[in-house]
């Protein structure tokens, strides 16, 4: 009896010291907090130093020397296309100030600089190596303006952006149109209100315009030249056209799983559901 007293007593006390041994470790196990960071110090003497790298010069391309526009690629030292009727006009800059100025490399870098410093801005670029810039159309001021860039041997040619390249050629020549018109970046609330207010007295329907965007609906294709023509805008193409994919949509939302699984002694009742609507506001 005395015996298996000791043994129930040893196995007791063997219980009582498992769940302890985890949590006990010698000092050389032991791991600070403290040890697991190390200062920059600290750190730099395991830094080893890498490869030694060399720098090397690389030339940027050099340009295409075309411009892209709507009508068309072409050289403007070599070639002057010539757009019908009221779509070409080669002094088009004296009504709108609109400019385009082409560089003589890739690295527009430099003209950009300069062009912030004449406090001519940017409207646009023109692919390859172009910029549409604003400048004055007082003539003092104009002439100024086109006397430093003659001056400026970083520009290889300059020339007016003609009203034709504002207009997308999928416009059609006549008939109602619902068009997207952009508007010119540099406009400022006065300008964007009266932009919107010419849409609507040229016949448009619907107008709706913020500083990035016109949505017009109902406009007549024969009032479009005169907005391309009036310095407020960058360029007019026809609104896309919204298609409702009801079949598609069925699929994506599975309604026809659901309706050939559907259970009618489920009623819903405590259910939290979700709807998917194929509808779009017209500012999203």
């Amino acid at each position: 009896m005395l015996m298996q007293g000791r043994t129930w007593s040893l196995f007791l006390v063997f219980l009582f010291m498992v769940p302890l041994l985890p949590l006990y470790h010698t000092p050389s196990e032991e791991i600070r907090v403290e040890d697991e960071f190390l200062t920059s110090e600290q750190a730099s003497e395991y830094w080893t130093l890498g490869a030694s790298p060399t720098l090397e010069k690389s030339s940027l391309r050099l340009t295409s020397g075309l411009l892209h526009p709507v009508t068309g690629s072409f050289d403007p030292l070599v070639l002057s296309p010539s757009l019908p009727g009221i779509l070409h006009d080669d002094l088009d800059v004296v009504r709108t100030g609109m400019l385009i100025i082409q560089d003589v490399d890739s690295d527009r870098t430099d003209l950009e600089e300069w062009l912030e410093v004449q406090g001519f801005p940017i409207l646009d670029v023109i692919p390859d190596d172009a910029l549409l810039i604003r400048v004055p159309t007082e003539p003092h001021q104009l002439d100024a303006a086109i006397s430093s860039i003659v001056s400026n041997e970083g520009i290889r040619w300059f020339g007016s952006q003609h009203p034709g390249w504002r207009l997308s050629p999928l416009l059609p020549t006549t008939g109602i149109l619902d068009v997207n018109v952009i508007p010119a970046p540099d406009l400022d609330d006065f300008s964007l209100h009266q932009l919107e207010s010419k849409i609507y007295l040229s016949g448009a329907e619907f107008v709706h315009c913020d500083f990035w965007l016109c949505q017009v609906e109902a406009v007549q294709s024969n009032a479009l030249i005169e907005l391309a023509t009036s310095g407020l805008v960058l360029f007019i193409e026809p609104s896309p056209k919204l298609t409702l994919e009801n079949i598609y949509a069925r699929s994506v939302s599975n309604i026809d799983d659901v309706l050939l699984n559907h259970n009618p002694s489920l009623t819903g009742q405590g259910q939290v559901v979700a709807v998917s609507d194929s509808g779009l506001d017209q500012d999203h």
